[in-house]
């Protein structure tokens, strides 16, 4: 077991811990389990989860770690004092069940650190200073290989739920996963694309670019081509230079080239199809062309 775990564990008397039972009783009744997860505390539930993982009581640890997510998703403060040490948890537990609860509450509690630690701007300072590391060591976890590719996705999820500010440094690790396997590449191209809607797209432009695959630079461009939500305005270039093409009311015009290029009808219909939004948003007559060439492919009868 890791020290921050343990240590955090530590802190929890054993006269205190709720029965097996308890939990048991109330894990298919969210609202309950939510109520008797916020009495308990985290510290309680994850040494509840830890202790029923080595007792061979799978469905009590993922319905503690279900009662934690629940209890962060609506008290920032539960979510706080019980992030570090859940992500402790994922890192070391070999258990597969109890792998995947425990991930599926690490994105509700960073979820739940959303409305209390977010800032007006991504450039705030102090914006998730408490934070720390924890974005990081997560996005780490998520590049082994070792770790199920649902799970690998997920942690780039709950990365992708907390304050911009406090993981906008590690787009170059993102970049990286974003060319792994299909749930790692989406969700590292969703988070990459969160960035570029507050005009940090550097990387997500160089992956929509050659060298980069046709497959992957046509979700890349997708991302960047995205209508909704609408970005913040961006601060003067005077303030914040932008030293890579921006995407703003249409794209760079080397980003628009290979839409085009990867839209032709010679290339594959689902990249073709991911490049819809950017042709509308190009909106030439040869966009117009393209996307009604791949209405038309759409149309055919498959062979």
């Amino acid at each position: 077991m890791s020290a921050a775990l343990a240590a955090f564990l530590l802190l929890v008397p054993e006269v205190v811990m709720p029965r097996p039972l308890e939990v048991s009783a109330v894990s298919t009744d969210a609202v309950e389990l939510e109520r008797l997860a916020t009495r308990l505390g985290p510290a309680r539930l994850l040494k509840l989860a830890v202790t029923a993982e080595a007792g061979g009581q799978p469905r009590v640890a993922a319905a503690a770690l279900r009662g934690l997510g629940l209890a962060g998703s609506f008290h920032p403060e539960v979510a706080a004092q019980g992030l570090l040490p859940l992500v402790e948890l994922v890192g070391r537990t070999q258990d597969g069940k109890l792998l995947t609860a425990a991930t599926e509450a690490l994105v509700r509690l960073c979820e739940g650190l959303q409305g209390a630690t977010a800032c007006a701007e991504p450039d705030d300072p102090g914006c998730g200073e408490d934070l720390g590391p924890i974005p990081k060591y997560m996005l780490q976890l998520a590049a082994l290989p070792a770790l199920p590719q649902a799970v690998r996705g997920q942690l780039i999820q709950a990365v992708r739920a907390l304050p911009v500010a406090t993981w906008r440094a590690h787009a170059p690790l993102l970049a990286l996963l974003a060319q792994g396997p299909l749930p790692v590449r989406d969700a590292a191209l969703a988070a990459l694309g969160l960035l570029a809607q507050h005009h940090l797209e550097r990387e997500l432009t160089a992956l929509a670019l050659p060298p980069t695959s046709g497959e992957l630079a046509s979700c890349a461009l997708a991302e960047l081509c995205l209508p909704l939500p609408r970005r913040p305005t961006r601060p003067p270039a005077a303030v914040v230079p932008s030293p890579v093409p921006s995407v703003g009311p249409s794209l760079a015009p080397e980003l628009a080239a290979n839409v085009r290029t990867l839209a032709a009808g010679d290339q594959p219909l689902p990249q073709r199809q991911r490049l819809v939004d950017c042709l509308r948003l190009l909106g030439t007559p040869q966009d117009k062309q393209l996307l009604q060439a791949i209405g038309t492919a759409a149309r055919k009868p498959k062979r």
